[in-house]
């Protein structure tokens, strides 16, 4: 399964103030990351990823991606078990323009999963 998700980040804040939005998946494992940060971004708009209350993605404590007009992407191998099925992404950016960054995550079936829907013949 593929997810797109458009994630609006409010100008003027700050990590303790940060934004967030509630990324709804299915249960698998997840495969393959992005965000993208379009022009505007200025490398002052950051995103982190946090599942069941803890940081996930990036990996390193209290680290962010951050960037301007570049896609970001982060092939990972992170199993989603047990629900909700849900990633809260944390966003914000310093100076007072908002901007809009895209994320999108794959998502893998276990394989437990794909022996209840097998592939169409």
């Amino acid at each position: 399964m593929n997810y797109n998700f458009p994630f609006t980040i409010t100008g003027s804040t700050s990590r303790s103030t940060a934004v967030t939005k509630d990324l709804h998946l299915s249960k698998g494992r997840i495969v393959h990351a992005s965000v993208y940060f379009p022009e505007g971004a200025n490398d002052v708009t950051h995103v982190q990823f946090e599942h069941h209350g803890s940081q996930i993605l990036p990996a390193n404590p209290d680290g962010d991606y951050c960037a301007d007009l570049y896609l970001i992407e982060f092939p990972d191998c992170v199993p989603l078990t047990e629900p909700p099925y849900v990633l809260k992404a944390r966003g914000w950016k310093t100076t007072a323009t908002d901007v809009m960054v895209y994320i999108n995550i794959t998502v893998v079936p276990f394989p437990e999963l794909t022996k209840m829907y097998p592939p169409a013949s």
